[in-house]
């Protein structure tokens, strides 16, 4: 496939039964309208535990996300990542969903937990 340039204008998603879909709205130089489907885009969210917690409290507190359950859904991953907020490298949870209105679902119910 070859690359085309595109003015990004909007991004949204609808749903194929139970899988999103990433609608990106854009222009190409030459004016013409376009909107490209992503299929492959997995919903997220960062859960970031305090600083001092030890290895295993981390895979403990992995354990629990993975366990979670609202309406009989799970999330689909649970990933420890390296990431920079404001130029410090912080260790964060990255939590997949498979549905993007599930996001808010798991993480006010993640904002709870001391």
């Amino acid at each position: 496939m070859a690359a085309v340039k595109v003015c990004i204008l909007d991004v949204d998603y609808v749903l194929d039964g139970e899988d999103p879909v990433m609608r990106i709205w854009g222009k190409t130089p030459e004016g013409k309208s376009i909107v490209v489907l992503d299929r492959g885009f997995e919903p997220y969210f960062y859960v970031e535990p305090r600083e001092e917690m030890s290895l295993d409290q981390l895979n403990e507190m992995a354990d629990r996300i993975r366990t979670l359950e609202i309406e009989g859904k799970s999330p689909a991953r649970v990933d420890l990542e390296e990431r920079r907020f404001l130029g410090i490298p912080r260790k964060v949870f990255r939590v997949g969903v498979r549905n993007p209105r599930d996001v808010p679902k798991f993480r006010d119910l993640v904002k709870e937990w001391k």
